[in-house]
Parts: structure tokens; C-alpha cells; sequence
């Protein structure tokens, strides 16, 4: 009884995970970012939290959980997630709110999954220096998993063209990523991050959006 029980628990989940997948996907079509970013940040991730030393249960967890890291967008008005030029301040507040709203949308559920998929969302944006959102933390002060997929995010927001800007080279981005070393970024993650490059180019190329 107990294994039938187990397993239709276990189907359960797979079903929601299975939504909840779906959902970022439409989240990510929402915010004309139609492509492979949901992929690449995603496995990005999961390279920098083996490179930082997570365990594999963790690194497992991240790979699903960082999907759902804009989730909150869903919220925002397409006027401006697809906005072609600079936010004002008010669209910039409004903008903002993606992070808490996600945070709000993930909670009230104490699977690891949801936690972490909560923490993601929630800390994704917040800088190392305190000067990020919605939380304004600081230092260590942001999660464990917040810092790693915050550099992702980054990495492949100026990577790939949007509909404000064109993509950056390589080049460009990584000097972004190391001068912001302890500014915008963990100096430790910046660091494991410079040593998986290899890695990282190898899912750009396998998850290049479709021209």
C-alpha cells in the first residue's frame, strides 16, 4: 500500500512540474524572449553549482527549479516586457515587482523543489554590493542559489539579442561579469564561472535560438 501510495505521490509531481514548465515557457514567450533561454540558463546554472561544489541532489534541483526564475513576469503588462527602448521609472517599478510576485506565486509548498524555486525568483536580481532587488541584501546575505543564477541570467541576457538591444560578443560580456566581480557578482562564483567556460560555450552552441 505504501509503494502505491509512493508512486502515485511521485506521478503527482512529475505532472506538476510538468505545468509549472509550461507555464515558464509561456511566461518566456510573453517576454519576446521566444528562443532556448529557459535551457541555457537553466544548464548554465547547474554547471556553476557543480563547479561551486553542490551536491548532485542540489545541482539536480536547480536545473528544474531555475526555469521558474522570471515566473513572475506573468504579471507584467506585455507593454512593457516587450518595450523596444528604456523602461521609464514608473514601467522600471512596475518591472521590478516580477521578483516578489514570483516569490508570492512559488510559496505555500515545502517541496525542496518550491523552496528553491521560491529563492531563485525571488534573489535572482539582488546584487552582491546591496544595490540589487527586491530585497536590497547584500553579500552572502543572498542565497546560495540566487547568486548562481543571478550571473546566468546576466550572462545570457547580454549574450542573446532582446528586443531592446543586440547580443553582446563573448568578449564584451565577460568583462561585464569580471569587473563586476564583487560589485554586481559573487567574486567566488566569477571565478568558478571563468573556469567552466569551455562548458558554457558548449551549451550556447547546443541550445542556439532558432534563427
Amino acid at each position: 500500500m505504501n509503494y502505491r501510495v509512493r508512486g502515485f505521490t511521485s506521478k503527482l509531481f512529475d505532472i506538476k512540474m510538468d505545468i509549472v514548465q509550461r507555464l515558464a515557457r509561456v511566461v518566456e514567450q510573453r517576454d519576446a524572449q521566444i528562443g532556448n533561454h529557459l535551457f541555457r540558463m537553466s544548464h548554465y546554472s547547474t554547471c556553476l553549482a557543480q563547479e561551486y561544489g553542490l551536491a548532485k541532489e542540489e545541482c539536480a534541483v536547480i536545473l528544474q527549479a531555475s526555469a521558474l526564475h522570471d515566473i513572475g513576469k506573468i504579471a507584467i503588462p506585455e507593454r512593457i516586457l516587450r518595450k523596444p527602448g528604456k523602461l521609464t521609472i514608473p514601467e522600471w517599478a512596475i518591472m521590478k515587482t516580477h521578483t516578489t510576485i514570483g516569490g508570492e506565486l512559488l510559496s505555500d509548498n515545502n517541496s525542496k523543489f518550491f523552496k528553491v524555486a521560491r529563492e531563485i525568483a525571488l534573489s535572482h536580481h539582488e546584487r552582491w554590493d546591496g544595490t540589487g532587488y527586491p530585497r536590497k541584501l547584500k553579500g552572502k546575505g543572498i542565497p546560495l542559489v540566487g547568486r548562481i543564477c543571478g550571473l546566468c541570467d546576466v550572462f545570457d541576457a547580454l549574450t542573446t539579442k532582446r528586443p531592446y538591444k543586440e547580443a553582446w560578443t563573448l568578449e564584451q560580456t565577460l568583462t561585464i561579469i569580471t569587473d563586476g566581480s564583487g560589485r554586481h557578482f559573487d567574486p567566488d562564483m566569477v571565478k568558478c564561472f571563468l573556469k567552466i567556460l569551455s562548458r558554457i560555450r558548449e551549451i550556447r552552441k547546443k541550445f542556439i535560438d532558432p534563427t
